[in-house]
């Protein structure tokens, strides 16, 4: 018989752009407010691998004598339960940043501000689990977490502005199982000369692989892999734009990855290091984080320090946004989208989560986005290799006039081969000469004393008479 089965999951109109106005926009589907009276910013957000639950890490900058660490706590929030947080994380000090485990979704990872590191277990609240020695930890706060790949899944990286990335067993956190430092220079004893991380981009990936964004404004790409501690940086991206924020990596194309600072966000190729293929800036505020779209190859989300979430589509104009929403009036810190479905988080300035529903459009890409994206990759890899070379050709002309002019003024080698050649044989026949340069009075004497008194008549004289005797005798006899 015929098969007639008809596939029901298959979508007949994913390519066509949205007819309702309200099928465009972001829709706001549950807001977390923090609890605390004093007014604390969230700093970091985590999803958790099924994408339940929330973790956030809250800061406050606002000098208080603080009896009781309830100005420290973070919360994990049940995206089904936007009233009382799921779990309460109390550290000793404010957490900089949290990390769910991408293995077990029971495990959290976070960074204190006074480089220790903590790791609960959300299904009891409280303590963490296990506390790192501060005598074995960071000297200042923890600026990043971050699981790695890993035999045994437990292994983490953290980094700090004090220059130095550590790698943990979450089992035993008594000492880091390796220590990385990152000097600007062969000096390591200035601490100067240390390059001082702001935040860690890491991909499952690229196993191997991992990079680092500094306040001195350098992404370093990294290798796990080395043999020498001079091995670890494998090429440096310089951004010119002030502390790296975030280093996130795209999707679709591990090679391109994205930078964020506050004066905007740009787009790199791991093949080019000299300088960005695209700058995204708006002037609608400074820029305070950006994240790939997990759906979209080519879009960005970016929150901005004014309440606005900007999307942008690289395919489509980099000079503005193709939507801007406002969100917040305080200011958005931090952007996360979930990592399987059309929900991303926004953390706020005045401690709130919004999560947000994203538009329709941002959820199916085109069949050709992909090929699209990568043409584009190729393209601008060719144009960004055409104008360095244009701009090393163009040094190398500014420099090209100078060693002219100072050509002019130094004689050539083949002028002073001959100039030598000349004054030698001037020198030769000035010696010459000399040799004949005689005191006349001197060679007259010296000839009266060595030359004998001659005849007049000379020996040809002689041998001529001789002959003309002889012909006369024999004509006489």
């Amino acid at each position: 018989m015929e098969n007639n089965s008809v596939d029901i999951y298959e979508e007949y109109f994913a390519n066509e752009n949205c007819k309702h106005k309200e099928d465009a926009e972001f829709k706001i589907l549950s807001v977390y407010r923090d609890s605390c009276e004093v007014k604390r910013e969230i700093r970091n957000l985590s999803w958790s691998l099924d994408g339940c639950k929330i973790a956030a890490a809250y800061k406050t900058y606002s000098c208080i004598n603080v009896k009781d660490n309830q100005y420290y706590h973070s919360y994990v929030w049940d995206i089904e339960n936007s009233n009382t947080p799921y779990c309460v994380l109390i550290p000793d000090v404010p957490i900089n940043c949290v990390e769910y485990s991408p293995r077990d979704l029971e495990l959290i990872v976070g960074g204190w501000s006074n480089g220790q590191i903590g790791l609960w277990d959300v299904r009891t609240s409280g303590r963490p689990q296990q506390l790192s020695p501060i005598t074995e930890c960071h000297k200042e706060g923890v600026s990043d977490v971050k699981w790695i790949s890993s035999k045994t899944g437990f292994e983490f990286f953290s980094g700090s502005t004090d220059g130095r990335l550590y790698c943990w067993d979450s089992r035993l956190m008594s000492k880091p199982l390796q220590s990385m430092s990152f000097d600007q220079d062969t000096d390591s004893s200035n601490p100067s000369n240390v390059y001082n991380i702001t935040c860690i981009e890491y991909d499952p990936t690229l196993p191997h692989r991992f990079m680092l964004g500094t306040e001195q404004g350098m992404m370093l790409s990294c290798n796990r892999k080395f043999k020498d501690q001079s091995e670890i940086i494998s090429s440096v991206y310089n951004t010119e734009m002030g502390p790296i924020l975030t280093i996130q990596r795209n999707m679709f194309f591990p090679k391109l990855f994205a930078s964020c600072s506050t004066w905007g966000v740009k787009v790199w190729s791991e093949d080019l290091s000299s300088s960005p293929m695209l700058n995204l800036i708006s002037a609608d505020g400074y820029v305070t984080d950006a994240a790939w779209s997990n759906s979209h190859a080519s879009f960005l989300f970016v929150t901005k320090s004014k309440g606005c979430l900007e999307v942008w589509d690289i395919l489509v104009k980099n000079k503005d946004p193709i939507f801007s929403f406002k969100l917040e009036g305080d200011g958005l810190i931090c952007v996360h989208p979930m990592q399987n479905g059309d929900q991303i988080a926004c953390g706020t300035a005045n401690g709130c989560i919004h999560l947000l529903e994203v538009p329709q459009y941002t959820t199916f890409s085109s069949k050709h986005e992909k090929n699209m994206v990568a043409s584009m990759i190729e393209r601008e890899g060719k144009r960004e290799k055409l104008l360095e070379g244009m701009t090393r050709e163009q040094r190398i002309r500014e420099k090209r006039p100078e060693k002219e002019e100072n050509m002019k003024n130094i004689p050539s080698e083949e002028d002073n081969f001959y100039c030598l050649e000349d004054d030698n044989n001037i020198n030769k026949a000035d010696e010459f000469d000399s040799q004949f340069d005689f005191d006349e009075k001197l060679v007259e004497e010296e000839m009266d004393h060595t030359m004998p008194e001659m005849p007049f008549f000379d020996l040809q004289f002689t041998d001529s008479l001789k002959l003309a005797l002889k012909n006369n005798q024999h004509k006489h006899s």
